[in-house]
C-alpha cells in the first residue's frame, strides 16, 4: 500500500483552461497552442505563422491577456453563483 505524505490538493480544472483556449480567436489559439501546447520558441512561432518573431512577441502577449480575461470572467462567474 502506498502512502503519500502532505498536503492535499486537487488540479486545476483543465476543461475550463481548454473552454477558455477554444473561445479564443483563432489566430490567438494559434500561437498559444504552437508556443505552450507544442513547446515551439517564439521564434519558431513567428516563422510557422509566416510573422516577424517582433510580431510573434506581442500576438503572444494580446493572446495571452485575452486568455486572462476569458478564465477571469469564468471566475467573476462561479463566485456569482455562491
Amino acid at each position: 500500500e502506498d502512502v503519500q505524505y502532505g498536503i492535499e490538493f486537487s488540479l486545476p480544472d483543465t476543461s475550463l483552461l481548454e473552454g477558455a483556449i477554444i473561445k479564443l480567436p483563432a489566430r490567438y489559439r494559434q500561437a498559444i497552442l504552437l508556443r505552450f501546447g507544442m513547446g515551439y520558441s517564439t521564434k519558431e512561432v513567428a516563422k510557422l505563422m509566416n510573422i516577424t518573431p517582433a510580431n510573434a512577441q506581442r500576438l503572444l502577449w494580446r493572446a495571452k491577456e485575452q486568455l486572462k480575461n476569458i478564465l477571469d470572467e469564468k471566475e467573476e462567474q462561479n463566485y456569482e453563483k455562491f
